[in-house]
């Protein structure tokens, strides 16, 4: 019994050094942000799985999302060499990439925001109760496009999709028609999960531990 305490007390030990486990993020904001330091995202359990510029067309969808496979998903756009992220929203993976019929203003709410994704149209996100216009991409609020009266398009993200692909496009929050390569603005994906797991390098220590665990038991025996 002794030993097994022991050995108990070793792995906790183990599992709660820095750095060996998965934590779930501290920063999880409700709703779309505006002007998030890309330090305090990172910071806050996310972790980068995708960028390109905005002009940037043909990047697979069905690939994005096996690249992107955390629990938590975050969409994000910004200047390029800012230390700001422009526009942000997050919630969980089933939510952010559930389908939404193609150009109908379907959308699907999460976290206080309404979210949108589809093969041949567009997919991003808007302030929650807001909706879509979506002219292929999301025009709502947008400058030129009509104003909705307590949304001031400020909090909304959308790119343009076509045959499974990401393509071009189309805006950063009231920045838009950002179609062409190359473009001054990047979009994001990071990702994260939503409960603490033991990185590989951990379960390695775990293992040796038992390993250490059974020779002390046979040399007892012996």
């Amino acid at each position: 019994m002794k030993f097994l305490q022991r050995l108990t007390a070793i792995l906790f030990g183990f599992l709660l050094l820095p750095g060996l486990v998965h934590a779930a993020p501290s920063y999880s904001p409700f709703g779309p942000q505006n002007n998030v330091a890309f330090s305090t995202v990172l910071s806050g359990g996310w972790t980068e799985c995708f960028s390109e510029p905005y002009g940037t067309f043909g990047t697979s969808l069905s690939g994005l999302q096996s690249q992107c496979s955390g629990d938590l998903i975050m969409f994000a756009g910004a200047a390029n060499g800012s230390t700001n992220i422009q526009v942000l929203a997050w919630a969980p993976r089933a939510d952010v990439f559930f389908p939404t019929s193609d150009c109908s203003n379907q959308v699907h709410n999460a976290n206080g925001s309404d979210w949108y994704f589809n093969q041949s149209c567009s997919m991003g996100f808007a302030p929650e109760g807001f909706g879509i216009a979506q002219n292929s991409a999301d025009t709502g609020s947008a400058p030129g496009w009509g104003f909705q009266p307590g949304d001031s398009g400020e909090q909304r993200l959308s790119w343009h999709t076509g045959n499974g692909m990401l393509n071009g496009g189309w805006r950063v929050g009231n920045v838009t028609f950002l179609n062409s390569e190359p473009s001054d603005y990047t979009r994001y994906i990071f990702q994260a999960d939503a409960n603490g797991v033991p990185e590989p390098t951990s379960m390695a220590l775990v293992g040796l531990a038992l390993a250490a665990f059974g020779a002390t038991r046979r040399r007892q025996a012996a």
